[in-house]
């Protein structure tokens, strides 16, 4: 078996949000009109979200403590650019492009500029169009993504108690688990008993090769 399913004396398939004291309706996971919506959702989340709840089991487990961070969730953090860069690389290089033409504006001769124009404008065409169609999908999900917004605050308010509780000794890490476990967001990671198991595994390791 592994670390955390002999922890918690779970079976084959089961995940984080098996360990729900209760169990309130966001256990099932949300409900879509679309699968669009519901595909868009879950990339949002698998991106932004998963990651933070895979590292602080990880910590939780293996070290019994929660490093102090960032809170990543949180408005105005810095991460708003950052994150508008990686979701539309696209729209950002034909604004570069954009850019660097006007620079050559005053360097080349009218002919060499034409055809720099010409390829310019073709990227920021493709470019603009694929935008349309992701920006499509962002307000389509707007909605449950703002949802996964609010998940990610409350994740953080519970997380910064248990850290502060793990640090002075009032909690051990079986039960920050626990409690971890009744966030909302929590409810919605998607690594099995298993992957969870593997990725205790995996950073173990990583620790002991860093000494």
């Amino acid at each position: 078996m592994g670390l955390f399913t002999d922890a918690f004396h779970l079976g084959a398939g089961a995940k984080l949000g098996t360990l729900c004291v209760e169990k309130p309706g966001y256990a099932l996971g949300y409900h879509f009109a679309t699968s669009s919506v519901e595909k868009a959702y879950e990339e949002y989340r698998s991106r932004y979200f998963d990651p933070v709840v895979r590292d602080d089991l990880n910590h939780i487990m293996i070290l019994g403590t929660l490093p102090e961070r960032e809170n990543p969730f949180q408005e105005g953090s810095g991460k708003g650019l950052e994150r508008f860069v990686q979701d539309h690389k696209i729209f950002c290089i034909s604004g570069l492009l954009t850019f660097v033409l006007v620079i050559l504006n005053s360097i080349l001769p009218l002919n060499d500029l034409l055809t720099i124009v010409g390829v310019v404008f073709t990227i920021s065409f493709f470019g603009m169009v694929f935008n349309i169609f992701r920006w499509g999908k962002v307000l389509l999900g707007g909605g449950v993504r703002k949802q996964l917004d609010e998940d990610g605050k409350q994740y953080w308010y519970v997380r910064e108690y248990l850290r502060q509780a793990l640090a002075s000794g009032e909690i051990k890490a079986k039960e920050a688990v626990v409690k971890l476990s009744n966030t909302r967001l929590a409810q919605q990671f998607p690594d099995t008993a298993e992957e969870i198991d593997a990725n205790l595994f995996y950073f173990r390791n990583s620790l002991t090769q860093q000494k």
